[in-house]
């Protein structure tokens, strides 16, 4: 398992960050089932700690501030984040890389490519 220090080092370097989101994260795009709104996300399941410290590297490698709450769950915690904040999460872990998980580089690519301009399409049923 993925262990944190408590000072910055490689936990610093977002390939590390990328290899921990391609083994136990997830990306992808909720559709809002009342709006029809696509958000995307990303998100972390693991220990409190290497979700606090994903937190803390989002927060300083982005220059904003993350949402508080890191979610006990099952035996485990969550950190999500999701909407503009997602994709320049998405775009910092997987823009230029060489190594990455084939269907999530694939996946963030979708998303980068659909909400990077911040233009947030409706998903329209007929």
């Amino acid at each position: 398992m993925f262990q944190c220090r408590n000072h910055w080092g490689i936990e610093i370097n977002r390939h590390v960050w990328r290899g921990v989101i391609d083994g136990d994260g997830s990306l992808g795009v909720h559709v809002m089932k009342d709006t029809g709104r696509r958000v995307p996300y990303i998100s972390l399941t693991g220990s409190k700690s290497v979700c606090l410290q994903f937190k803390l590297f989002l927060e300083k490698e982005l220059g904003e501030r993350m949402p508080p709450n890191v979610i006990f769950y099952k035996r485990s915690y969550i950190f999500m984040i999701s909407d503009r904040r997602a994709v320049k999460a998405i775009e910092l872990l997987y823009r230029n890389c060489t190594i990455a998980l084939e269907r999530k580089l694939k996946r963030a690519i979708e998303i980068l490519d659909e909400f990077r301009d911040g233009v947030y399409r409706i998903n329209l049923k007929v």
